[in-house]
């Protein structure tokens, strides 16, 4: 049987895997707030999709 052993040669490189807001999440920021599509999904993406802190945010 023996053990296989793999060698990886190169540079790193990290990538950032952006996941996409749930439309149900933008509808929603929406409604609270009375904001733009593209307000609500930047304001999402800022807060890390957390809905709670992008309502109180936008409603300050």
């Amino acid at each position: 049987m023996g053990v296989k052993t793999y060698q990886i040669v190169g540079t790193p490189e990290e990538r950032s895997i952006e996941e996409p807001i749930p439309e149900g999440d933008v509808k929603l920021v929406i409604e609270q707030t009375g904001v733009s599509e593209e307000k609500a999904i930047s304001t999402l993406k800022e807060v890390n999709g957390d809905l709670a802190e992008a309502i109180m945010k936008l409603s300050e």
